[in-house]
């Protein structure tokens, strides 16, 4: 122990007589470091951390599959029911609805959109979350017909209600329909994107036939011992029955099990594992600059370190002085690299998806710190490790004869020249891959709409809209009368919008061009 702090003492002291080597090697390594630090982080958040629920290992995904055109669907409701009634395998299975809805919420203050999805009363207890306030869906709201509450986010609650505990049984106005508040969510749910407002799911039906729409993700718990490969054979072969009962509605399709997985990080996963490959390039390029560097400046101390090998220094002595000096420059660039991964995450927390909820916590903690840590200790012992075994095989005699003139053997010539040719080719691939990325970027910058976009304007108007319930008590001859009073009231809508100052024509359209996402009475 007292030689290691010698060795660290005098690697300060060489560190601080060469402070332009030792800025220019902890600079390197603290971009090399410091990336893959932030991109640690962001995976660590988004795909190793385990889900907030109660035992998270026992957690299994339902789906349907119908290949090769869906891998992976969600269930109708049906399949629910009659998999919660027959399945032994469960311990605890529930459901909710994730197809994209919004509400307008009226009342105090502006009126506002918020996002709405459907669960089942089990959902919530059998994935361990307890509301913040109040309570959850009773049993009895699983039906319909029952008196219309909701479970509002705590987002929701503190930006629209200023986080009151009143808020617990009020009467919110949600197109123009009165709803009674019964509990208050946490956020973090890890259920796709944030959701303001939770509805029973006997406020949803799904029509005459429950198995004609796949809109239910079924999530289960599995019994003590249970794998999850037993559970898929039992869920095969109640589908397989399924198929025989109602061929109509279940040819062609099947049914898997998988670990529950965050819905957005799972579709983030290819996308974070390739960021993961690029930045350890990076740091394969620091790396590679950095012993490019230790080799530059042995090269100078050749006569300093032959006169300590000639006064009595061992080359087992020798070494570690050097390994010292790489290990304490490689945590220093360490710790700076700490830093430029909180700059770093800020950006990234910014300018990443809002479907991703996870990502706003990521951040320095045990893990992301134990990695820098490893990645520093080990990039610096195998950086070093190279120069400093050249260095101790010194022909002694030789360099002192000569006064530490020279480049040096033939063998250090060959590793430099290896070492500048594997960061070009490092580098040429990365660059490769970033003009390609920027060429495929500017061809879909050139590609021609089909229409013109210069001084045209976008708003989304958000009308509130009856209930799936209510639309499949529709008739034709209702649906018609609904569609056609809705059509007067935009038509008037935009003849207002042209009558503005400055505005030389309206029009509107279902949903926007080149958008992805189903919208009602979008107009522009």
């Amino acid at each position: 122990m007292r030689s290691i702090w010698q060795d660290l003492r005098y690697a300060c002291r060489m560190l601080r007589k060469n402070p332009a080597f030792s800025l220019a090697a902890v600079l390197v390594l603290t971009l090399g470091i410091g990336a893959n630090t932030a991109i640690f982080s962001v995976v660590e958040s988004v795909l190793l951390r385990p889900l907030p629920y109660r035992d998270p290992s026992r957690l299994v995904q339902v789906w349907n599959t119908y290949p090769p055109v869906l891998p992976q669907a969600p269930n109708s409701a049906g399949d629910f029911q009659d998999f919660r009634r027959r399945a032994r395998t469960f311990a605890q299975m529930g459901a909710y609805i994730d197809t994209p809805r919004g509400l307008n919420l009226t009342g105090d203050g502006e009126p506002a959109r918020v996002e709405m999805r459907y669960a089942t009363s089990s959902l919530f207890p059998m994935l361990g979350v307890l509301p913040l306030r109040g309570r959850g869906f009773n049993p009895e709201e699983d039906s319909p017909g029952q008196p219309a509450t909701v479970l509002i986010g705590s987002h929701l609650w503190r930006t629209r209600f200023a986080s009151n505990p009143g808020v617990v049984g009020r009467t919110v106005t949600l197109d123009g329909r009165g709803y009674t508040v019964a509990g208050v969510l946490p956020d973090d749910l890890r259920l796709g994107p944030a959701t303001d407002i939770w509805l029973p799911i006997g406020a949803y039906d799904p029509g005459a036939d429950p198995y004609r729409f796949h809109e239910f993700n079924i999530l289960g718990r599995l019994k003590l011992g249970v794998r999850i490969e037993q559970a898929q054979a039992e869920l095969v072969a109640l589908n397989a029955a399924q198929q025989k009962a109602f061929p109509e509605t279940h040819k062609n399709f099947g049914v898997s099990v998988s670990p529950l997985q965050d819905p957005s990080a799972r579709k983030m996963r290819a996308a974070l594992l390739i960021l993961s490959g690029a930045v350890g390039l990076v740091l394969l390029v620091a790396c590679a600059n950095f012993i490019n560097l230790l080799i530059t400046r042995n090269v100078s101390r050749q006569r300093e370190l032959a006169a300590r090998v000639a006064l009595g220094a061992n080359r087992r002595r020798l070494l570690s002085h050097l390994l010292s000096e790489s290990v304490l420059l490689s945590l220093l660039g360490g710790a700076s690299g700490i830093l430029f991964a909180v700059a770093a995450l800020r950006i990234i927390r910014t300018l990443g998806p809002a479907d991703l909820p996870s990502l706003a916590d990521a951040g320095l903690n045990f893990w992301v710190l134990g990695f820098t840590l490893t990645l520093s200790l080990v990039s610096g012992a195998a950086c070093g490790l190279i120069p400093a075994q050249q260095m101790s095989r010194l022909d002694v005699h030789s360099m002192l004869k000569e006064g530490g003139r020279g480049t040096g053997p033939q063998g250090r010539q060959a590793v430099r020249r290896i070492l500048v040719v594997s960061e070009i080719a490092i580098a040429v691939v990365l660059l490769a891959g970033a003009g390609l990325l920027i060429r495929s970027f500017l061809h879909v910058m050139k590609v021609d709409p089909g229409f013109q976009l210069g001084h045209v304007l976008a708003l989304e108007v958000d009308r509130p809209q009856p209930s799936p319930a209510e639309q499949n008590q529709f008739t034709t001859e209702q649906r018609l009368a609904y569609l056609r009073q809705e059509s007067v009231k935009y038509e008037a809508l935009m003849q207002r919008i042209q009558a503005l100052p400055g505005v030389q024509a309206a029009g509107g359209i279902s949903v926007l061009p080149l958008g992805t996402a189903m919208r009602s009475a979008s107009r522009f």
